[in-house]
């Protein structure tokens, strides 16, 4: 990985704001907040000419958030014009202000008593090279404060507000040929202009069943819901899974029963002219949870055609990295604090947020990278001068060196401890160490040793 001026250079240097010492600024900016996430604006910024510009920078109104995050976005697509598969994973969270009253622009959040922003990522990974690439797109809203909602009120703002799942896949839109997009979504992305912004745009999906009760086959004397197909799907086999540790849930193995099935959607009574919907159903049933456990079930739409076991285990691979961009919500937030800075506007919330977008997905590659082929070789994944200092701080062969072992040096150079129960080294850690390997590099080559 480069160095933070260089990524910041690259990811905001091209940046349209409408003057040249904005763009600078921009660059400016995005290079100490990516070599010091967490840290409040004047900590990060370190001088009060340079925080100056910073604050001038984030309250202009001729500078937006999509003006500031283009240029990754840009480059995260075009890296996705590869050939082979980039999985598009989409997600909804609400930035919190509630602590920040005073802020004006807000909307409401949670239950409606809640003040902040919603933000919609779409997070572009490659599974051939385990490489998270960057944001796509990413799109802010704020909701209504209004007093309670009737249920109806609630039904049908939710209907308005769920377009950025369609939005987000118009606004992509057709890959190159010989690159395959697939579209990968929660629950809150199974509805019907989803499926049909994928038809239009070619691109591929896999979103998990919201509506079991959802009619999705008829026949000339009866109609059959998701449920009811699903009763009736042949069963493909069977296979072991690890389900990781998140939230409260411990980390077990559950053996699973997978099934998959073609089916035609019907569709929308308010669009008769749009033809049935050609879909996959794949299950994911666990057979003999333990006592106490909630059972893996999933149900999961693709158009991606799954006649085998091997093809219902591929669309079940690719749902299982939805929670990357869980993780790098995770990064915006604790990573890079964003619920935690304080300005006087939410649109200088956002333009922060279009110079912390791009930074949390360096987070989250960096810390990636950390966790990918552990046993291989340090020398096949970083540079040769890397490995060097990297080999030199943890008293070993650089020829020697195991990815993990690369990791773990890093690591312990930001803080981490490497204690039995401590488990992986986490992003604030990775990160710093990370900053001072970087620094140990620069020092290294001035002392005349090859950069």
């Amino acid at each position: 990985m480069e160095s933070t001026e260089q990524w910041a250079t690259q990811h905001f240097g091209r940046a349209q704001l409408g003057d040249t010492r904005r763009t600078r600024t921009a660059v400016a900016l995005a290079a100490v907040l990516a070599q010091h996430p967490d840290a409040s604006l004047p900590t990060a910024c370190g001088s009060w000419a340079t925080l100056k510009q910073a604050y001038r920078l984030l309250n202009q109104p001729e500078v937006t958030r999509t003006a500031l995050s283009s240029p990754h976005w840009a480059q995260t697509r075009q890296a996705a014009t590869l050939p082979g598969v980039t999985l598009l994973i989409q997600d909804l969270t609400e930035l919190d202000y509630s602590a920040h009253p005073a802020v004006s622009g807000l909307g409401a959040i949670g239950d409606g008593n809640g003040r902040g922003v919603h933000v919609h990522t779409t997070l572009a990974y490659q599974p051939a090279s385990d490489h998270v690439v960057g944001v796509a797109f990413q799109q802010t809203s704020t909701r209504t404060i209004q007093s309670p909602l009737t249920r109806a009120q609630r039904r049908r703002r939710n209907l308005v507000e769920s377009v950025v799942w369609p939005q987000a896949v118009t606004h992509l839109g057709t890959p190159p040929a010989g690159a395959q997009w697939i579209h990968v979504g929660d629950r809150g992305a199974d509805m019907w202009p989803v499926f049909a912004a994928c038809r239009t745009q070619q691109v591929d999906c896999v979103i998990r069943v919201r509506h079991r009760h959802r009619i999705v086959a008829l026949t000339p004397d009866e109609a059959w819901s998701v449920a009811e197909v699903a009763d009736q799907l042949p069963v493909f086999g069977e296979q072991t899974v690890q389900i990781a540790q998140r939230g409260g849930r411990a980390a077990r193995t559950a053996q699973v029963r997978i099934s998959a099935g073609p089916v035609q959607m019907p569709a929308p009574r308010d669009t008769p002219q749009a033809t049935p919907m050609p879909l996959w159903l794949v299950l994911v049933q666990e057979i003999d949870p333990p006592p106490g456990e909630e059972a893996l079930d999933w149900w999961l739409w693709t158009t991606v055609p799954t006649p085998t076991l091997a093809a219902a285990e591929q669309v079940i691979a690719w749902y299982r990295l939805r929670w990357l961009v869980e993780d790098y919500h995770q990064c915006l937030k604790t990573g890079c604090r964003i619920e935690h800075r304080q300005f006087q506007t939410a649109e200088a919330l956002e333009r922060l947020l279009g110079v912390l977008g791009p930074v949390a997905a360096y987070l989250l590659a960096l810390r990636h990278a950390a966790r990918q082929t552990p046993e291989a070789l340090a020398t096949t994944q970083h540079a040769a001068p890397l490995v060097q200092v990297v080999a030199r701080l943890a008293g070993q062969a650089a020829a020697t060196l195991t990815c993990r072992q690369f990791w773990e040096t890093v690591a312990r150079r930001g803080g981490w401890l490497g204690r039995a129960g401590d488990g992986p080294p986490g992003w604030k850690s990775l990160w710093a160490g990370w900053q001072a390997l970087l620094l140990l590099l620069e020092g290294w080559s001035l002392a005349g040793n090859p950069p």
